[in-house]
């Protein structure tokens, strides 16, 4: 970082990145008689939103972009928070208390809220530049998404790479347009690392009722151009899939390149505390690019919007004097194609799980680490994930007999 002051600026509390948490974080600091001035860094030209929402209402039409915004910069003027787009911020020296944007422009600050989030991760084989390959993060791509999808109308032919959260509501807001959809997934069933196969596979059944397609253990070995649209992919087992629109869904990367020499501890993320604070003094973390020390858990990182906006909320109260962590366990939702699918715990590779069947398209997963009930998933079963919170609270035992005989009664 130059050892000069051009352009240099300064924030009480400086909250690099404008999605979900930083958010949260920036409303709470700025709330009450002892709220404090708070400054927003985003990377995007639009004030914070609903990222969420693009994938759950955006691509199906049920929203447009003024619903999707938190808030005007205006709004955010007057509620005393100072929003600036398109700010990319590339390095950070914990010393000076200073981060540097891409064009040359420097901010000090007082306090810094990192929550830059992720970016999603590159399928290799997939050309860069393809009109027709699309991501689904911000809300550019989405705008190009559902155009492109608008464009087709009822006639073609959409391909999913990747079959988790993000790939099933973006089959689903096709399915919605009339579209064709292929899921091409590298597991034995969509969600199937989420959830497990068992779940997974009843939830592969209504989206083969749907009229989806489901592409299985399979990988792409090449992509097929012409002119700047991808018209095939080929499988390495040898199988050519026809598209007209490629939607890659298989991962994020979090954003931390910028952090690089700044000495804060990463790993898969921005190491913190309990409370959100990385190992450097004034500098914490939050979101999807935060791996938080949580209570029987160890460092995680959840990218989930209700852990985005708990972590940015935790992180403010410890700025304002008022320390605390995180508490309850992690939880995501998805409701696609008729199935209202509920997730709270942690457990993505379980030691045991049992399945409990109310009917066909309702039922419960419990999945267990070390004879300990970590995480349950739910299906149209809204009393049951009552109960998963209740027993994930109170570190119940993993007895699957047990645990058919509760879910039985309610």
């Amino acid at each position: 970082m130059p050892d000069y002051d051009v352009d240099l600026r300064s924030a009480d509390v400086l909250v690099v990145g404008g999605g979900m948490a930083g958010y949260r974080a920036a409303t709470a600091l700025a709330g009450g008689s002892r709220g404090r001035e708070v400054t927003i860094l985003g990377a995007e030209p639009e004030p914070p939103y609903n990222r969420p929402k693009l994938t759950k209402d955006f691509l199906q039409g049920r929203a447009e972009t003024a619903d999707v915004l938190f808030a005007s910069a205006d709004d955010l003027r007057e509620r005393g928070i100072g929003f600036v787009g398109d700010a990319h911020a590339v390095a950070l020296d914990t010393e000076r208390q200073v981060v540097e944007l891409e064009d040359g422009r420097r901010w000090a600050y007082s306090d810094l809220v990192i929550a830059t989030g992720c970016r999603p991760r590159q399928l290799d084989v997939m050309p860069s530049g393809a009109a027709n390959v699309f991501h689904v993060h911000n809300l550019a791509q989405a705008h190009r998404l559902r155009a492109a999808m608008d464009r087709l109308g009822r006639t073609g032919n959409l391909v999913i790479v990747g079959g988790g959260f993000i790939g099933t509501e973006v089959a689903y807001a096709a399915w919605l347009s009339g579209l064709s959809i292929t899921i091409i997934e590298r597991t034995s069933t969509p969600l199937s690392a989420a959830l497990g196969a068992e779940s997974a596979g009843r939830l592969a059944s209504v989206y083969r009722d749907a009229g989806a397609r489901l592409v299985t253990n399979a990988e792409i070995a090449h992509a097929v151009l012409d002119g700047d649209v991808v018209t095939k992919l080929q499988l390495s087992s040898g199988e050519v899939i026809e598209c007209d629109i490629v939607v890659v869904g298989i991962g994020t990367v979090p954003n931390t390149e910028w952090l690089l020499s700044s000495g804060v501890a990463l790993d898969n993320g921005v190491l913190t505390d309990t409370s959100g604070a990385t190992n450097r003094p004034h500098v914490y973390a939050a979101g999807d690019v935060a791996r938080w020390d949580r209570a029987g858990y160890g460092h995680i990182r959840i990218e989930h919007e209700t852990d985005a906006q708990n972590q940015g909320m935790v992180v403010a109260r410890h700025l304002l004097g008022r320390p605390g962590r995180l508490t309850g366990p992690p939880y995501v939702w998805s409701d696609q194609f008729g199935l209202e699918i509920r997730y709270l715990g942690h457990c993505p590779r379980p030691d045991d799980s049992v399945l409990i069947q109310r009917s066909r398209e309702s039922f419960a997963t419990v999945y267990a680490v070390d004879g300990l009930v970590r995480a349950v998933s739910t299906v149209n079963w809204p009393e049951a994930s009552v109960l998963a919170r209740q027993l994930l609270d109170a570190g119940t035992a993993f007895d699957a007999d047990e645990l058919q005989r509760t879910f039985s009664n309610l």
